[in-house]
C-alpha cells in the first residue's frame, strides 16, 4: 500500500514538472526560458494549489451534492484570490532570482478591472475547469462502474473441520491472535489458522488495509474513522500509532472518490 502511495505521489510530481516545463517554454516562446521557468514556479504553484482545493473541497462538498450556484460562485472567489496573490508572489521569485520586480510597486494586490482580472486570471480560470472536468470525468466512470453487475468473490475459511464459504465483501476485519485470526464477517466471527501478514499480502489489492499490529479492516466497510479508530458498521477497529498517517491518507482519497452525490 505504502509502495503504490508513493508510485502516485511520483507521477504526480512528475505531471506537475512536465506542466511547468512546457508552460514556461510556450509563455518564452524559446527566448529567455530562465526569467520564464522562475516566473511559472509561482503561477504553476498556484495552479496547483486552485486544482487541489477544487478536487478535495469544493468538487467533493458543493458539485457532488448538486449546490452549483454556490459551486461556481466559490469557483470565482478561489480564482480571484489566487490571482490576486499572483503578482506579489511573482515579485518575491524575481527578486530572489534576478534582483528585479516584475510588477510595479504601486500595484494594488486586489484589482478591480475586468480585463486586468480576466487577462491576469485565466490560467489559473483553466486549471480550475480541468480540474472540474478530471472529476466529471472520475465521477462517471464510477457511475458507469457501480451499474456493472459484480463478480462476488467467494473464499474459503476452514475451521476445524468446518469450511466455510464467505463472500470477502461480508467480512469487516481480520483480528490477530498469535497462530490464528478471527474472520469477522456480517453475521458471524470465524477463527481459523493463518497470520496476518499472509492475509496483508493476500488481500491487500482487494481494499483490506492493515490499520493495527492485530487488526485489517475491509476499508470497503469503514463507515467514520477519526485519529484513533474506524467505525465498520457500528464496530470499532483501533487505528495503530504508526499506521495513523497512512490509513488517514488512504481513507480521505478513498472516501473521496467512492461517494457518490
Amino acid at each position: 500500500m505504502a509502495l503504490g502511495r508513493t508510485t502516485f505521489y511520483l507521477k504526480l510530481t512528475s505531471f506537475w514538472l512536465f506542466i511547468w516545463f512546457i508552460q514556461s517554454l510556450l509563455m518564452s516562446g524559446g527566448e529567455h526560458l530562465s526569467f520564464y521557468l522562475v516566473k511559472n514556479m509561482a503561477i504553476v504553484g498556484l495552479q496547483f494549489l486552485v486544482v487541489t482545493i477544487n478536487l478535495k473541497w469544493l468538487f467533493p462538498r458543493f458539485f457532488r451534492k448538486k449546490r452549483f450556484v454556490l459551486y461556481v460562485g466559490l469557483g470565482f472567489i478561489l480564482v480571484y484570490l489566487v490571482f490576486a496573490i499572483s503578482f506579489r508572489l511573482i515579485d518575491i521569485l524575481m527578486g530572489l532570482f534576478f534582483d528585479f520586480y516584475f510588477s510595479p510597486n504601486d500595484t494594488w494586490l486586489f484589482s478591480f478591472d475586468f480585463w486586468t482580472i480576466l487577462s491576469g486570471s485565466s490560467l489559473y480560470s483553466l486549471a480550475f475547469l480541468c480540474s472540474a472536468l478530471f472529476a466529471l470525468f472520475k465521477q462517471h466512470q464510477l457511475n458507469v462502474k457501480t451499474t456493472e453487475p459484480k463478480v462476488k468473490e467467494v473464499i474459503q475459511l476452514k475451521e476445524g473441520s468446518t469450511t466455510h464459504l464467505v463472500q470477502l465483501e461480508d467480512v469487516l476485519y481480520v483480528k490477530g491472535l498469535k497462530e490464528y485470526v478471527v474472520w469477522q464477517t456480517i453475521n458471524q466471527k470465524i477463527v481459523v489458522l493463518g497470520t496476518l501478514k499472509k492475509i496483508d499480502e493476500t488481500y491487500s489489492d482487494k481494499g483490506f488495509m492493515r490499520v493495527h499490529k492485530s487488526y485489517i479492516i475491509n476499508t470497503f466497510r469503514v463507515t467514520t474513522f477519526n485519529n484513533n479508530s474506524v467505525l465498520l458498521d457500528d464496530i470499532e477497529v483501533p487505528i495503530g500509532r504508526t499506521y495513523k498517517k497512512e490509513i488517514h491518507a488512504y481513507l480521505s482519497n478513498h472516501l473521496e472518490w467512492t461517494t457518490l452525490p
